[in-house]
Parts: C-alpha cells; structure tokens; sequence
C-alpha cells in the first residue's frame, strides 16, 4: 500500500495553487506615463497642453497611442485614429501646435511617438 506523507500532500497542493494561479492571472494594465514638454527639450513638444498621460493600448489594428489630458483623451497615431469615433477619443488636432518657425506647419510629432514606443 502507497501512503503519502503529510509534507508531500501539503507541497502537492501549494504547487497545484502556484500553477493555477499563474495561468490565471492577466497581465497588468498599461499604465499612463506621465508628460510633460519638460520631458522633451528643444521645441519637440507638439502640443499646446503642457502635460498629459501617455498610454500605449492594443487594439485591432495595431498599438494606439493615445494622450490624456483633464478628462480627455487624444489620439496620437494612426491605430488610434482609425478607432477615435468608435472610441470616444478626440483627434490630436485640437491640441497640436504650430510650428514657430512657420505657422502652415505643425510641430512634428515624433519625439512623442518614439518616447512613447520606448516606454510602452
């Protein structure tokens, strides 16, 4: 006849409860960065906001980047254009600012999108 020792039941389940445990668990939210144009030197801020949160969220079709700002969220890219209706979210548009070395132009975003693929 097997017996099993009480240690070994005891180790049996802990080991039962770690595996379900971790298929179990989602991984953890995307959590907003905080930004400012002090994070970006040189006139590479692109908004007219001085800060925000940056988020980076998965979506059908691709990453969106997206910032908050005071209840608001723009979208910085073009997976988060393509769903901003469909998402509530406003076009980058109303906060973007002009370049000053010519007002036809927009700041380019870039250094915001590279920022934010590097800490997403």
């Amino acid at each position: 006849m097997r017996t099993t020792t009480p240690g070994a039941a005891v180790a049996a389940a802990l080991l039962l409860a770690l595996t379900t445990t971790a298929c179990t668990e989602e991984e953890p939210e995307n959590e907003p960065l905080p930004v400012s144009s002090r994070d970006f030197p040189d006139g590479q801020w692109p908004f007219t906001v001085d800060a925000g949160n940056l988020t980076c969220e998965e979506v059908s079709v691709g990453t969106a980047l997206l910032l908050e700002v005071g209840g608001t969220t723009y979208v910085l890219n073009g997976p988060a254009t393509i769903l901003a209706e469909e998402m509530g979210w406003e076009r980058m548009h109303l906060i973007w600012a002009d370049d000053p070395a010519d007002s036809r132009n927009k700041i380019p975003t870039t250094a915001v999108e590279n920022y934010a693929k590097e800490h997403c």
